[in-house]
C-alpha cells in the first residue's frame, strides 16, 4: 500500500470539501420590499419601519422611512408592520437643555399594529401605508 494515499485523501478532501460546500449553499432568501407611508394624506417625512415574522423562528426586518418611501430586505412570510416616528416638541429636557420629541404615530400602527404584509419570494412586495390620527 501506498504510504502517502491518506495524505493524498486529505489533500483531496481539504480542496473537494469547500467547493461542494459552495455549490450546495442556498441563495439568500431575503426579498426586496419597497413601498410608501402616508401620515394623514402626506408622506411621512422621516420613520422606521418593521417587519416582525409571525413566525416564531424568523428574525424581523427594518428599515427608514424617508419622504415617505422606504426600501429594505426580509425574509418572505406574513408579517406584522410597525411604523414609528418621532417629531421634536417645544420642550426641553431639564436637565441636559436637549430639545425632547414625542413619538406621534398612535399605538395602533406600531405596540399594538393592526398592519400586516404578506411578504412572497415571487410577488412585487410593494406595499403603501395610509396611517391616520
Amino acid at each position: 500500500m501506498n504510504r502517502h494515499a491518506p495524505i493524498r485523501k486529505l489533500i483531496l478532501c481539504g480542496i473537494w470539501a469547500p467547493l461542494l460546500l459552495v455549490g450546495c449553499q442556498r441563495p439568500t432568501e431575503d426579498v426586496e420590499v419597497t413601498g410608501t407611508v402616508k401620515w394623514n394624506g402626506t408622506p411621512l417625512p422621516d420613520g422606521m419601519i418593521v417587519l416582525q415574522p409571525l413566525s416564531p423562528n424568523q428574525a424581523p426586518s427594518g428599515g427608514r422611512i424617508v419622504n415617505g418611501e422606504f426600501r429594505l430586505r426580509a425574509k418572505p412570510g406574513k408579517m406584522r408592520v410597525q411604523i414609528e416616528a418621532v417629531r421634536a416638541t417645544n420642550q426641553r429636557d431639564p436637565h441636559t437643555g436637549t430639545q425632547l420629541g414625542e413619538m406621534y404615530i398612535p399605538t395602533r400602527y406600531n405596540q399594538t399594529t393592526e398592519l400586516e404584509a404578506d411578504i412572497t419570494r415571487e410577488g412585487k412586495n410593494s406595499f403603501e401605508f395610509a396611517l391616520t390620527k
